[in-house]
C-alpha cells in the first residue's frame, strides 16, 4: 500500500469514527470536497467537519484503494468500501461507497485537496438511510440486525449474585465460558451466570440463525460486532477473541453470508 493509499484508508476511518480534528490537520490549502449525498456539496473543510456530527457508529469492510495517478507533487487515489451500522445503533443502514482523494505533497507530508464521495450506484432512498437500498443483498444482514433489537423479545438473565438483567440480543456482544459458569459480556458491562456456555446460549435462544456462533469452546460470539477474521475474531468494541485455526475459513463464509459481502 503506497502512503497515498494509506491516507486514504486512514481518512476514511476518521471521517466514520468522528475524528474531525486528523481531518483538518492534513486538509490542504484550499480543500474542496463533494460528498455522497445530494444536499451534501461540501465546499470546503468547515462543511466536512459539520456533516461528521451525526453519523451513526459503522463497521467498514471491504475496503480497496488504489494509487491511480501521480505527477510530480499530486497523487490521486481512487477507492471503494462497505459500511454498515454496528449494534451500538438502533439504525438499519448498510451501503457501498465510492471515494476519489487527491493528494498534494508538500513539505514531505500529504494534503488533502479534493474528495469526491459517492454510493456505488445505487440512488438514494429518503434520508439514504432505508435498508431497502440493499434490500437484495443484505437482506438477512438487516433483518438479524433488527431482530437483535427489539425490546419487545428482551430476555430476563439472572446472575450469580441473585441480580436479574434485561437484555436484547444485541446487548450481548459474546460469552466466555469459565468452569461450570459463564460470563456475559455485554454493551454495559459484564456478569457471571450459574451455568455453561451451551446451557446459557440454549436458555437464550442464542444461534447461528439470530448471529450467534460458537467460535471456540469457550467463546460464542455475536458476529454482528466482528470487524474481522484472522487468527483471532477483532470485535467493533476492541477485544479480541481465539478462533481455532480450522475454525476461520468456516466463520469468514458466515460472516460472509451474513453480511452478503459480495456487495459492490
Amino acid at each position: 500500500m503506497t502512503r497515498a493509499e494509506a491516507m486514504t484508508r486512514r481518512l476514511i476511518h476518521a471521517f466514520w469514527r468522528g475524528d474531525d480534528r486528523w481531518i483538518q490537520s492534513v486538509a490542504g490549502e484550499g480543500f474542496t470536497g463533494v460528498g455522497a449525498m445530494r444536499d451534501r456539496l461540501m465546499v470546503g473543510i468547515d462543511e466536512v467537519t459539520a456533516s461528521m456530527e451525526d453519523l451513526p457508529h459503522v463497521l467498514i469492510t471491504h475496503e480497496e484503494y488504489r494509487e491511480v495517478a501521480q505527477d510530480g507533487g499530486m497523487a490521486v487515489v481512487v477507492g471503494r468500501y462497505a459500511v454498515r451500522t454496528d449494534l451500538r445503533e438502533r439504525l438499519a443502514f448498510a451501503d457501498v461507497r465510492r471515494i476519489t482523494a487527491v493528494w498534494h505533497w508538500v513539505d514531505g507530508g500529504l494534503k488533502l485537496q479534493h474528495v469526491h464521495a459517492s454510493n456505488a450506484g445505487r440512488p438514494a432512498a429518503g434520508d439514504g438511510r432505508s435498508p431497502m437500498r440493499m434490500a437484495g443483498e443484505a437482506y438477512r444482514y438487516l433483518k438479524v440486525l433488527v431482530s437483535q433489537g427489539d425490546r419487545k423479545d428482551a430476555r430476563q438473565v439472572r446472575d450469580a449474585e441473585g441480580r436479574v438483567h434485561l437484555l436484547t440480543l444485541a446487548d450481548i456482544v459474546y460469552l466466555e465460558a469459565k468452569g461450570q459458569s459463564a460470563m456475559v459480556h455485554g454493551t454495559s458491562g459484564e456478569f457471571r451466570v450459574h451455568d455453561t456456555l451451551g446451557g446459557t446460549c440454549a436458555k437464550l435462544g442464542l444461534d447461528e440463525e439470530h448471529g450467534f456462533v460458537r467460535v471456540h469452546r469457550s467463546f460464542t460470539v455475536n458476529m454482528l460486532y466482528v470487524v474481522s477474521v484472522g487468527d483471532e475474531l477483532l470485535l467493533s468494541t476492541g477485544t479480541t477473541v481465539p478462533v481455532p485455526r480450522r475454525r476461520a475459513a468456516a466463520l469468514r463464509r458466515y460472516l460472509a453470508e451474513l453480511r452478503a459481502d459480495d456487495a459492490g
